[in-house]
């Protein structure tokens, strides 16, 4: 029987059922600090805590959503189910718009990005990107390279200006248009380092 989980802003899943409100984002000392740092008329929806760790960052904006959520029809990641984690390896930054400064993180293989909290990375803010795949970023482990293509929305996607129609290497801080925003590509591994380095050392 399928579980209905919900997504709080940040990326976190949780049972409604057993907790009124996230329990990552609003532990007992985040409590104490959100008590502190505003008062009782603020609008619980723009307090954004800072988050360590899960594997979506601090990248969400906007309501929770909740959809009914079947464990078994999600797709594992190949990199997860070989190493037992699976770690940032860049980033997206949004540079222009209502979305600046927010940080998107990129995992290994296929990331889709879209409004919807489905989504590898989930951007709302921006209703010219589509709900689901609008576009992916995808990291190969084996040429340790990044690739970026169009999905199936309706808006074009470009990177450094050009419209792009087919599958085309990333390099680092090009520039990705996405609807109406704008990103620069940050990556972590690559040429100067890989996680499956660190994996190989643990062995040894």
């Amino acid at each position: 029987m399928a579980r209905v989980l919900e997504f709080c802003k940040n990326g976190h899943t949780y049972d409604p059922r057993e907790h009124e409100r996230c329990p990552y984002c609003y532990g007992e000392e985040a409590n104490k600090q959100l008590d502190l740092t505003r008062g009782a008329d603020d609008d619980e929806d723009e307090f954004t805590p800072t988050e360590a760790g899960g594997h979506k960052a601090s990248a969400t904006r906007g309501d929770s959503d909740a959809y009914d959520y079947d464990e078994e029809d999600r797709t594992e990641s190949a990199y997860m189910k070989e190493k037992g984690m699976d770690p940032v390896v860049g980033w997206l930054v949004a540079v222009t718009g209502t979305l600046k400064g927010t940080d998107y993180r990129i995992h290994s293989d296929n990331n889709f990005i879209g409004r919807s909290r489905r989504m590898s990375i989930c951007i709302s803010g921006d209703d010219t990107i589509s709900k689901e795949n609008h576009a992916v970023i995808s990291y190969d482990t084996r040429s340790k390279k990044f690739y970026f293509k169009p999905g199936t929305g309706k808006n074009l996607v470009r990177v450094n200006e050009n419209a792009i129609f087919s599958i085309t290497e990333l390099k680092a801080y090009d520039i990705i248009e996405l609807g109406v925003t704008k990103f620069v590509f940050i990556p972590f591994c690559g040429e100067g380092f890989d996680w499956d380095q660190t994996f190989e050392k643990e062995v040894e």
